[in-house]
């Protein structure tokens, strides 16, 4: 396995930054939450900071905006990511969340999108990952779109990935020390993260502070799943997808600590080796949040 973060856990800090912390934290590789700035500056600054940090970009999550964007834009992003994507070289994950409607028409054209996108990236090392989607918290019954055998033929069937997000997962009522047995062969990446506390009906609120926290500090079997994982000798990415409140944004530090914390509990979890890392910051020290 390779222990990874999302840069979206850290927004208050600039990428350098990330990288830095990463570094400290002794993970093995880091996942982009692309911005539509990001996308639109490309790849370049990206494959920099992977050379100059020695910290593979092996996952990216297709663009996320604020608001939420019209359809069409959304289906764009999707290709927009792809295309950076492509010139990334050690990565391995492109993350697309199924789309939240019983359309039939739109998601025709959903899967069209990403089935393209998934022929933009050929002959690089990534596909296209499908994220599980968490049920509306307003929502009265699960939808079948969104179910685990949905999900599971999609990335089977159509040549994709699939990503595991196991907060998304609890919130749709799936059995995860059940799929931690017996993972299905297109995983290649797992959305980490705990659920506890308050429920929303917003699923924005529900978002970040209901799901999304740190492992071990909410009421999911985490050390469990991840201890029954490593049992089948799964090879792709653990990666902390963590509410951006649920880690210290104010003093860079101590958001670097909690995130060396996570990864260590993951690695002892999973009987990793370096699970007791320490960390060597070198001379320069950790960037600030305004490094640019």
């Amino acid at each position: 396995m390779r222990f990874s973060f999302s840069s979206g856990s850290l927004p208050t800090y600039s990428l350098p930054a990330i990288f830095d912390m990463g570094n400290a934290a002794g993970a093995d590789a880091i996942e982009i939450m692309l911005s539509p700035r990001m996308a639109a500056q490309g790849s370049t600054r990206l494959r920099f900071l992977e050379e100059e940090q020695n910290l593979p970009i092996a996952s990216v999550h297709s663009v996320m905006r604020l608001r939420q964007p019209s359809r069409e834009q959304w289906l764009q992003d999707i290709l927009d990511s792809a295309h950076l994507v492509k010139k990334l070289e050690f990565c391995h994950a492109l993350v697309v969340h199924l789309p939240n409607t019983t359309s039939s028409a739109f998601t025709g054209r959903w899967l069209e999108t990403v089935q393209t996108a998934n022929e933009i990236l050929f002959n690089s090392r990534a596909v296209v990952s499908i994220e599980n989607l968490a049920p509306e918290p307003s929502a009265g019954s699960m939808d079948e779109w969104l179910s685990m055998t949905r999900w599971r033929i999609l990335s089977q069937e159509f040549g994709f990935g699939a990503t595991f997000d196991t907060a998304h997962a609890a919130a749709s009522g799936w059995d995860l020390l059940g799929y931690a047995e017996a993972p299905h062969s297109a995983l290649n990446n797992i959305h980490l993260s705990d659920v506890g506390g308050r429920h929303f009906r917003s699923s924005f609120l529900n978002a970040l502070l209901h799901d999304h926290r740190p492992p071990g500090q909410g009421d999911l079997q985490l050390e469990r799943f991840l201890a029954r994982l490593a049992q089948t000798q799964y090879n792709g990415l653990i990666t902390l997808e963590i509410s951006p409140l649920r880690i210290p944004w104010y003093w860079l530090p101590a958001a670097q600590r909690a995130l060396r914390k996570m990864i260590g509990y993951c690695r002892s979890a999973t009987g990793d080796a370096r699970s007791d890392f320490t960390t060597n910051i070198g001379r320069k020290g950790l960037r600030s949040r305004i490094d640019r």
